[in-house]
């Protein structure tokens, strides 16, 4: 039985907050919140500027299967070459059952590593929904994956939050550690993701610790290939990028009741 509890709900955001006319380029997704976000198109893109291999922000870190991504940035020392942040806040020392045992030591490791901010520097409060709508088009200009930890892992639930939306949103290509069937939820709903040059078959593991250690074998093979082989995929997958892109924003402007008591909410 499928669960979907945020999708609507981000969506409604976007509605809610000032998508009007998606033909529009560059559109002021944000109005209520005051804040300088704009939404980009494929002509924004600039190929050539990717120098890193992911793009991933780790909020709640103490959330078991974010430990194990965690561990897995700190087994291989990818921190500093990849845009990657590590928002510690609450955080409690122990090892995920389903981590594989050549992950253990890293996992202890980050019991001493400190905060990695990377678009939450002026945001007081960092937890809870604070990072609702922080991001910076920068990181993922930079960027040729982008690592999707999303809320949940280890309950047989869909559960989709802004932490999906946002690479759909600045059109990134993704790679997803959540539910099995996560993706196939995604392309039930007209999305569109990138099997082929990324084995998805993890999505049908139910066996937390192999579909981890599958999400991790896609993520070396990544690292193997070269930057020009990453922008030549790049340069084929621009139209899947946009596709995506409107298919969330058309989906954003359908007038369910939820989205129409958000928007009185907020009037």
């Amino acid at each position: 039985m499928w669960y979907v509890f945020m999708l609507l709900t981000f969506i409604s955001c976007f509605s809610v907050y000032g998508i009007t006319d998606i033909s529009t380029p560059r559109i002021n997704l944000f109005k209520a919140s005051k804040r300088n976000l704009f939404l980009k198109s494929i002509k924004d893109i600039d190929i050539d500027n990717k120098s890193k291999y992911f793009l991933c922000y780790l909020r709640n870190c103490d959330r078991l299967h974010r430990k194990g991504l965690a561990s897995y940035f700190q087994y291989h020392d990818l921190w500093n070459d990849n845009n990657i942040s590590f928002l510690k806040i609450s955080w409690s020392s122990g090892l995920p059952e389903y981590i594989p045992e050549k992950y253990w030591k890293s996992c202890f490791e980050l019991d001493e590593k400190p905060i990695l901010e990377m678009d939450t520097h002026k945001i007081k409060n960092k937890g809870g929904f604070n990072t609702l709508f922080s991001s910076d088009w920068k990181h993922n200009q930079e960027s040729f994956l982008s690592i999707v930890s999303e809320t949940q892992f280890e309950k047989d639930t869909t559960y989709i939050s802004e932490k999906m939306v946002k690479p759909i949103m600045n059109l990134q290509p993704f790679i997803v550690m959540s539910t099995p069937n996560f993706l196939k939820f995604l392309k039930d709903n007209g999305f569109k993701t990138f099997d082929g040059f990324i084995n998805e078959s993890y999505d049908t593991q139910d066996n937390h610790e192999q579909r981890l250690e599958m999400i991790f074998d896609e993520l070396d093979k990544f690292r193997t290939k070269s930057f020009d082989e990453l922008k030549d995929w790049w340069k084929e997958i621009l139209p899947i990028l946009e596709h995506n892109q409107n298919r969330l924003l058309e989906l954003g402007q359908q007038k369910t009741k939820k989205i129409k008591l958000l928007e009185k909410i907020n009037d």
